[in-house]
């Protein structure tokens, strides 16, 4: 199928309501997006499934159990290379999202060509929440270390910053992506789309990523059981069954059974957290742009003028 009549399909299919949406109507968009779009979003989730899959075999017959410096840099390169890609294809996902809900054409490829345009912005973005996490996993290492009341009065206070900016600066990746804007536009504008609502995208930005989170426990754990079933995991102590599921190692079960394994684990956690992610921070933020800007009656215009 070529890639106008794919978007043509798309572009024909159910849209949602351009309306104010409560909490449960946005559970019903995630899920509905999802099912409607499959397609969609599955051809753009495999890149990154086939990222994180490659660096689950390394992990497994390459840098389990090894202290050796050049391999903990090589690890810590693919670590970084699994990231970055995440966020590339976290970004495709979100502007498939858009264009999706809005009822407009889309392919993979042409959400991928959107990210690819505005990189550089979109890397602003992604470095800086990378600068977070290596900063509070320093801190942590360190209060590890030392056990001090000082460490942990540090994690407490870059967290509950972290956690206030990340929030605050929610919306900058859609306004980089949907509005074209610039880096530091897209810092106001998400402020301002934030502002006097900051707890209630704090708590429906904590339950989307729970959402995904269960999803992909669920299934994870339907996987366990199978794998008891089968007798390819063995009865052990819950923490001994979880890391064998999640993370087989060769000398345990065999190369074959350990890619086989690798293969399902990453499929379930790819494809049932990112779209879902994707899907559910796009419909907030047409959520607050149609209750603070009055963007349903924009775009009832827009539509207007074009017929």
């Amino acid at each position: 199928m070529s890639d106008s009549t794919e978007a043509l399909k798309l572009g024909n299919s159910k849209k949602l309501a351009l309306q104010p949406m409560r909490f449960t109507d946005i559970l019903d968009g995630i899920f509905n997006l999802y099912r409607d779009h499959f397609k969609l979003f599955f051809s753009i989730a495999v890149v990154y499934h086939i990222s994180r899959f490659g660096r689950e075999l390394l992990d497994a017959f390459f840098f389990y159990g090894s202290n050796s410096p050049k391999i903990l840099l090589l690890d810590a390169a693919t670590s970084f290379t699994e990231y970055f890609v995440g966020c590339f294809v976290l970004g495709a996902l979100v502007y498939a999202s858009m264009q999706a809900y809005l009822g407009r054409p889309i392919t993979a490829r042409a959400a991928f060509r959107q990210v690819r345009r505005r990189i550089r912005p979109c890397c602003y973005g992604w470095f800086f929440l990378f600068f977070i996490i290596v900063v509070l996993t320093v801190l942590i290492f360190r209060f590890f270390g030392s056990r001090s009341g000082g460490s942990m009065a540090a994690i407490l206070v870059t967290s509950l910053l972290a956690v206030y900016f990340i929030i605050r600066w929610r919306f900058y990746g859609m306004s980089i992506l949907f509005e074209e804007t610039t880096a530091r536009n897209a810092l106001r504008r998400s402020s301002e789309l934030v502002k006097g609502t900051w707890w209630r995208v704090f708590g429906i930005s904590v339950a989307i990523y729970l959402l995904g989170l269960m999803v992909m426990s669920v299934l994870l754990v339907c996987w366990g059981i199978v794998l008891l079933l089968t007798g390819v995991t063995e009865s052990a102590s819950i923490l001994r069954m979880v890391a064998r599921i999640l993370s087989p190692s060769v000398n345990e079960v065999g190369w074959l059974s350990c890619i086989l394994q690798n293969l399902i684990v990453v499929s379930i956690s790819t494809f049932s957290t990112l779209p879902i992610w994707g899907i559910g921070f796009t419909l907030l933020y047409f959520d607050l742009r149609i209750r603070k800007e009055g963007f349903d009656i924009e775009m009832m215009v827009s539509n207007r003028s074009v017929e």
